[in-house]
């Protein structure tokens, strides 16, 4: 037999598979990466999530600023819980627990038999609201100021009350005082064709006419007044509700402080940006 015939029978012979061995190997590298790499992933995904709900934001902002110099007309974005957003009566529960970015323009006073009606702000049917993602909410920007500003804002109970009490009283009262609502869940950005943004050195409330949707509740349209402020800071909901109800308005305060993004609103493009500004300034 030649020699050629030999080697073509060994070749013919050979087993290219894996052995146990080998594969377990292989398998338990695989595991390695995935264990390493999937919380990365999570990260990332948890990181662009929150991003998003900044850049809805912003574009609500955005257009609420530029729809304000086109009617030359005042123009409100309130933030509020969708719990009682009366657009999205009958949404499933998972909307509903979000945050919700609503606007509202400014109504003159009209003529009518018993006089001059009070000015406010009525719902700007035509523009849908902006639903946050989930665990994604904003608080005013001055929460976490420093100094005077920071302080006054505390002092006012903006943080304190209840999370989750979406309870609005009906009447001409203003129901701040009363209802335990958490303040900082609900609350006005307002633009001013004049000026840009409206600010001012104290935190003034502006009437709304606004319906709550509130489970069990029959209330029809009531006036509410909620107040305005000069910026977004952005937190996780669900690390928030964590400090649990028993938490004051000065630890809520710290946990923003150290924990959520703030943004102010540009003055004169309606824009979100990153860090705090002091309101007072142009």
């Amino acid at each position: 037999m030649s020699a050629i015939g030999r080697v073509d029978r060994r070749v013919t012979g050979l087993s290219f598979g894996f052995t146990l061995v080998e594969m377990i190997v292989v398998i338990s590298i695989i595991l390695i990466i995935l264990l390493i790499a999937v919380p990365g992933l999570s990260s990332l995904t948890r990181e662009a999530k929150f991003n998003s709900g900044i850049q809805q934001a912003n574009s609500a902002l955005t257009r609420a600023y530029f729809q304000s110099l086109a009617d030359s007309n005042l123009v409100a974005v309130r933030v509020m819980p969708g719990a009682w957003d009366d657009a999205d009566d009958g949404a499933v529960d998972e909307g509903r627990n979000r945050q919700h970015l609503v606007t509202y323009s400014y109504r003159r006073p009209q003529l009518t038999g018993g006089g001059l009606n009070e000015e406010h702000f009525g719902r700007a049917e035509s523009v849908a609201p902006v639903v946050l993602p989930s665990d994604v909410w904003a608080a005013p920007a001055e929460a976490v100021a420093g100094g005077a500003l920071g302080d006054r804002f505390l002092a006012e109970g903006y943080l304190d009350g209840t999370v989750g009490a979406f309870t609005v009283l009906g009447g001409n009262e203003n129901p701040r005082a009363s209802t335990g609502l958490l303040e900082s869940d609900d609350f006005l950005i307002v633009f001013d064709p004049q000026t840009g943004l409206r600010i001012s050195r104290e935190i003034q409330d502006f009437s709304l006419w606004a319906a709550d949707r509130t489970p069990g509740n029959t209330a029809q349209f009531t006036r509410i007044y909620r107040p305005h402020f000069s910026g977004l800071t952005f937190y996780r909901r669900a690390a928030f509700e964590a400090l649990g109800q028993a938490a004051d308005g000065r630890v809520r305060q710290d946990w923003l402080k150290n924990f959520s993004r703030p943004t102010f609103v540009h003055r004169k493009s309606g824009g979100l940006v990153e860090g705090v500004l002091d309101p007072l300034q142009p």
